[in-house]
């Protein structure tokens, strides 16, 4: 029988370079190119948001732009629908009540491989600078003995609920401190996302491994911090952020209707087989 492999990706867009972008790959063995490549090419079709993630997928994996499907990233759905919303608040509210009626700053960066990566000195209070507001912390799995110096700090105002999810913890978040992840393209769909915030205060060290897109700066919707005392000030400043280019750059097909395309195109392909 015919078999079509069609990759929907982990994130509905990129920050980070992957693939032949990664600028440690040049560092690989023919061999190892070779097999890369060998993965990229049995790629029938791209699910995508985006003509931006479509390019992406062209330059990191060298495939053809034809293959780019433009039909909406299925996961968004759940972040434009009311019903999904209401439902994720009440799940955080249920285990974490004290979240409600506050402004919570949510900090979520992105995973790091290198195992000497170190959380810079005085974020836990940066983080914390707004008195009215409260803070969860959410690391990757990988990385949470990291918290370990927020923790000591003992303030009761940063919280870390290990069992919550971070897609429904984005459902009560009035602001977002993140750097390199994908979680800034589901959060600026959802109607409670007041403000972002880029604390890249590694940068230099990511954009050499394992890279970052030539062209952020061009779409972020905000500038990055690099200092903590920026991000102290950027969360005192709780300055409104318009999500409108970027969602439009990024989540041009995401109307809460991606999943129903991308099932409809794939039952038409059975059904034509």
């Amino acid at each position: 029988p015919f078999v079509k492999i069609v990759q929907i990706w982990h994130a509905d867009g990129a920050i980070k370079k992957f693939g032949w972008e990664d600028p440690t790959t040049d560092k690989r063995s023919r061999s190892d190119k070779r097999r890369f490549q060998k993965v990229y090419d049995h790629f029938d079709e791209y699910i995508v948001a985006s003509k931006a993630m479509g390019q992406v997928f062209v330059h990191s994996y060298h495939e053809n732009f034809d293959k780019m499907q433009l039909l909406g990233y299925p996961r968004s759905d759940q972040y434009l629908s009311q019903d999904w919303q209401h439902k994720a608040r009440e799940r955080i509210y249920r285990s974490a009540p004290e979240l409600k009626n506050h402004r919570v700053i949510l900090y979520a960066p992105t995973y790091r491989e290198h195992q000497d990566f170190k959380l810079p000195k005085g974020l836990g209070s940066a983080l914390a600078a707004d008195p009215t507001a409260l803070v969860v912390v959410k690391l990757h799995p990988v990385l949470r003995d990291k918290e370990v110096p927020m923790r000591r700090i003992g303030n009761p105002k940063i919280k870390f609920y290990h069992e919550l999810e971070t897609s429904d913890l984005l459902a009560v978040a009035d602001t977002l401190v993140t750097d390199y992840s994908s979680v800034a393209f589901d959060f600026s769909l959802l109607p409670n996302a007041k403000s972002i915030i880029f604390f890249m205060f590694d940068l230099d060290r990511y954009r050499s491994d394992p890279g970052i897109q030539d062209d952020f700066l061009n779409w972020l919707p905000v500038e990055p911090v690099y200092k903590v005392e920026q991000l102290r000030n950027e969360i005192l400043a709780a300055t409104s952020v318009n999500f409108d280019k970027f969602n439009a750059h990024w989540n041009t097909y995401n109307d809460g209707q991606a999943t129903d395309r991308v099932i409809a195109r794939y039952v038409k392909f059975l059904g034509s087989n």
